[in-house]
């Protein structure tokens, strides 16, 4: 059967969607288009490649009745929650539609069976091409040229393009997006951030205060000084002397950083992804697949090659990159490292003889023997084999770990999608929870420490450093008496604010002290809160507000109105508070998840008599009522 006569499933309601104000249905607002769904789950290498291959087809034929829609059909449980899957929207900077699958009724109505899958949809809502893996873009590009043009010729083609909205997200305080890895340098008294949802490097002391950026911000790929320099989503970084390496991760390069010169320059990689799972080519003549994070032995540099799902080396003195462990089969197989299987390893630590690396997608923290040539799991039984288990290896159970840290003679593990910091021993497996609590959040000064998704980790003495990735910020925590705080960061010079616009309201005049804020939401008849959407509320104060002028807060679950105390200090007679807030609701009738932003500039005047009370209203009753 030909799949021209294939009629394509219609996407169901009552599903959640993102980047869209509204659920598209082939009966309605895609007929007349070509369609093309991307199955795809967040946490899976193989989607984030044809991520940039999907983003060109949408350039190239943004003005066509052309429309891309990703279908997330989660393989972990973590990532079956809606607001965990707008995080990575926003993370990987997806710009079309995404619906997510819950219970995989879309997918078993497409029959997929493998992530990712690409299925074509003509604009007659038949199914005209369907592929799983990754580069088809070339077969793609003819494919939807073709269809566009047959179907302007036969006038079944729709006159204009969809029109629809990007989710957007309230700035962070900490003037960091998405921060990845991290890395501490003792001797210096400095710490390294891969800010990798800014395309940068940001350089502290230990005091927060930043020092200086490597990269300018922008993405791209383009070597030379520190402020021109480009990256695209770096990662993982390793220091050897005054040369710091990056794992340049969606250019798929690794960079040198000469912290004397301020100088960026690409030492291996092309550019652009190939599978070669042996190397041996000359500094950027040898292509890299995904590199996730580097560690240093010696004089050489071990990278997690996430995209061929192995360990490769660098030696900078010969400027060779090559495989060194793993075959490229995506698996848990332990042996020689010429013969063992790996899958999507993501972060890197080494202690004695043992490379450790966290194997995220087969849940797993193993060891390599730098001596012996073997591997051996600790933690970890299998691609579909994943959970919040503490106990022995036999009963323990990981989700998606990405970073792994040695401390004494134990290991820290990022237990990245069970939101936790574990300890996992070396010698016998098993795993035991430090911190967290096991669902996403901020957690609160003095009270037990909460993450959302984090994803690097280093250890300073008794300090150990973590990158908590969806919350935009780095958390120090004690390891003698376990207590924990936010690592502010101190900048020179101000941070680009990227909120959403901001209203202007009159002046308030206040008196010094403690002042309850109230934040009320009036919703459409036919809307509801977003279940698994918390509401963040940043606050910003200039010279009025203590807590280092900022406050970031996050509501679960929360009654309305908020509330929240800020406290005002008198060190200004006037002063403006900048109020962002960020949510999400759902209309009734058809289920569709409608992200929503609304700031608010408040001129401050204070008097010792003044208000102790701030009320603000967020009124989404026009916008709703026009969906």
């Amino acid at each position: 059967m030909s799949l021209r006569t294939i009629k394509a499933p219609e996407l169901p309601d009552g599903h959640t969607w993102f980047n869209t104000e509204r659920p598209l249905r082939f009966g309605a607002e895609l007929k007349g288009h070509v369609v093309l769904l991307d199955f795809w789950t967040y946490c899976c290498i193989n989607c984030m490649h044809i991520l940039p291959e999907l983003a060109e087809l949408e350039r190239e034929y943004r003005d066509r009745p052309f429309v891309v829609i990703g279908v997330h059909s989660a393989k972990f449980e973590n990532e079956t929650v809606p607001e965990n899957v707008r995080m990575a929207i926003l993370r990987y900077g997806i710009e079309h539609p995404v619906v997510v699958d819950r219970d995989f009724m879309i997918w078993h109505s497409y029959a997929v069976r493998a992530w990712p899958t690409l299925v074509l949809v003509d604009p007659e809502g038949y199914v005209a091409l369907a592929m799983s893996g990754e580069g088809h873009l070339s077969m793609l590009d003819d494919a939807i040229r073709s269809l566009l043009e047959q179907h302007h010729q036969k006038g079944t083609l729709a006159a204009q393009p969809l029109t629809l909205r990007r989710e957007s997200q309230v700035s962070a305080a900490s003037g960091l997006l998405f921060p990845g890895k991290i890395l501490t340098d003792i001797e210096n008294g400095r710490i390294f951030i891969a800010d990798s949802g800014h395309h940068r490097i940001v350089v502290a002391d230990l005091t927060g205060t930043v020092l200086f950026t490597i990269g300018s911000g922008k993405q791209g790929l383009k070597d030379g000084e520190f402020s021109e320099a480009q990256f695209n989503h770096p990662q993982g970084m390793a220091l050897l002397d005054s040369i710091l390496y990056i794992a340049d991760t969606e250019n798929h390069c690794l960079h040198a950083a000469d912290l004397q010169q301020k100088v960026l320059t690409t030492v291996s990689g092309t550019g652009v992804k190939v599978f070669d799972f042996k190397g041996g080519g000359l500094g950027t003549k040898q292509p890299l697949n995904s590199p996730w994070d580097v560690a240093v032995v010696g004089d050489v540099l071990y990278i997690a090659m996430a995209g061929s799902h192995q360990i490769w080396t660098y030696d900078p003195k010969t400027q060779i990159a090559e495989a060194f462990a793993g075959t490229g089969q995506e698996n848990i197989i332990d042996a020689h490292r010429t013969r063992a299987a790996l899958a999507q390893p993501s972060g890197l630590c080494v202690q004695d003889r043992y490379l450790y690396f966290a194997d995220s997608e087969v849940s797993a923290i193993r060891a390599l023997d730098l001596d012996q040539g073997t591997i051996r799991t600790l933690v970890g039984k299998g691609l579909f084999e994943f959970g919040d288990v503490d106990g022995d290896r036999n009963a323990a159970r990981l989700q998606h770990p990405l970073g792994v840290a040695a401390w004494k003679d134990t290991l820290l593990v990022a237990d990245t999608y069970n939101h936790k910091i574990k300890q996992v021993d070396p010698q016998d497996g098993g795993a035991k929870t430090l911190f967290g609590t096991g669902r996403s959040g901020l957690g609160f000064p003095g009270k037990e420490s909460a993450f959302y998704e984090p994803g690097g980790l280093t250890v300073l003495g008794n300090l150990l450093f973590v990158a908590d990735t969806n919350n935009h910020r780095i958390v120090r925590v004690d390891l003698s008496n376990r207590e924990w705080s936010v690592f502010q960061l101190k900048w020179t010079k101000k941070v680009e604010n990227n909120s959403t616009s901001r209203e202007l309201l009159s002046e308030i005049v206040i008196a010094p002290g403690l002042v309850e804020m109230e934040v009320d939401i009036v919703l459409p008849p036919d809307a509801e809160l977003t279940p698994d959407y918390p509401i963040h509320l940043h606050v910003e104060g200039g010279p009025i507000l203590v807590e280092n002028a900022a406050r970031d807060l996050r509501f679960d679950s929360p009654a309305l109105p908020l509330q929240c105390e800020i406290q005002v200090t008198d060190a200004a007679t006037t002063g403006t508070l900048l109020v962002d807030l960020d949510f999400g609701y759902c209309l009734k009738k058809n289920g569709v998840c409608i992200p929503s932003q609304m700031g608010w500039i408040l001129p401050i005047r204070l008097h010792p008599d003044g208000k102790t009370h701030i009320p603000l209203t967020a009124s989404f009753i026009d916008s709703g009522s026009q969906q």
